[in-house]
């Protein structure tokens, strides 16, 4: 499975952040990606096998404790930073089935994040990740569809995945 780009590298951070490794990310959306169309099978591990072109995971650390990272996945071509795979999901899937973004309502290309008034009890907890590209199959080495002219997408092999 392949997908186009709207990723622009011309937006990432150039200060205060880290480039971060996107295994965690990239087996998420494959996963989650793979279950949705069908393609899933149980003992298979699905990862990308990279990020769509011009996007990258970037890290932060905390001023109050500097063991913790924020992780944001930048290249949205609004700017908007993705706090999560899972928030990214929406785009990636249109980017996967489309090879565009047209009619796209992830919350990047919706207008970004609300803010609202805190209260004492919202809590938040930012989901930073880091995500690499194949599936790994005791039975199967057959791709299981392509999209021509693709810059990315899901790998397997038949062996163990290796990052």
């Amino acid at each position: 499975m392949t997908g186009a780009s709207d990723g622009r590298s011309s937006i990432w951070p150039d200060r205060g952040f880290s480039r971060e490794e996107p295994v965690v990310y990239m087996t998420k959306l494959a996963t989650r990606y793979a279950k949705e169309t069908s393609q899933f099978q149980a003992g298979s591990k699905y990862v990308l096998d990279k990020l769509p072109d011009g996007y990258a995971l970037f890290g932060k650390r905390r001023q109050k404790d500097a063991n913790h990272v924020d992780r944001y996945l930048y290249g949205h071509p609004t700017g908007y930073s993705f706090r999560s795979a899972e928030e990214f999901y929406e785009h990636f899937k249109n980017l996967m089935d489309n090879g565009n973004v047209t009619g796209c309502t992830c919350i990047g290309c919706s207008g970004g994040r609300k803010k609202r008034p805190r209260t004492r009890l919202d809590v938040t907890t930012p989901h930073g990740s880091s995500a690499v590209g194949h599936r790994t199959s005791q039975s199967s080495s057959a791709p299981v569809r392509s999209r021509p002219n693709g810059s990315f997408g899901l790998l397997y092999t038949s062996g163990s995945c290796e990052s």
